[in-house]
């Protein structure tokens, strides 16, 4: 009797990358982080990046990879992977049928978070 293929709630996938194209450099990091996830549709994408980048170019790299996705935490704050990193990219990639993501856009924020 063959034994039932467990199935994982949750799949992640990581890359850090550098390079000097913010855009090459985002699709590439994009590219290894889901290069791993096979059992579920990517759910979101977190990115945290050095300032030495133009996040625009590189979210736009990011975003040709992973298509519609919402992205989060695309912040220039640091690099965290296992440990502090400087003048890269990180991209984390989830998939899960148990993870929905709706994003929205808040204004006014510092006057009021909870009426934004």
């Amino acid at each position: 009797m063959a034994k039932a293929q467990q199935v994982s709630n949750i799949e992640v996938g990581y890359s850090v990358g550098k390079g000097d194209d913010a855009g090459a450099t985002g699709a590439d990091t994009a590219r290894r982080a889901t290069a791993s996830l096979n059992k579920q549709d990517l759910s979101v994408v977190l990115v945290f990046a050095s300032v030495s980048y133009d996040l625009e170019t590189l979210l736009d790299g990011i975003c040709r990879v992973v298509g519609d996705v919402p992205v989060l935490g695309a912040t220039t704050a640091g690099e965290i992977c296992d440990n502090r990193h400087e003048q890269s990219v990180v991209v984390v990639a989830v998939a899960s049928p148990y993870i929905k993501v709706r994003v929205a856009i808040g204004q006014n924020v510092s006057n009021n978070w909870r009426a934004a």
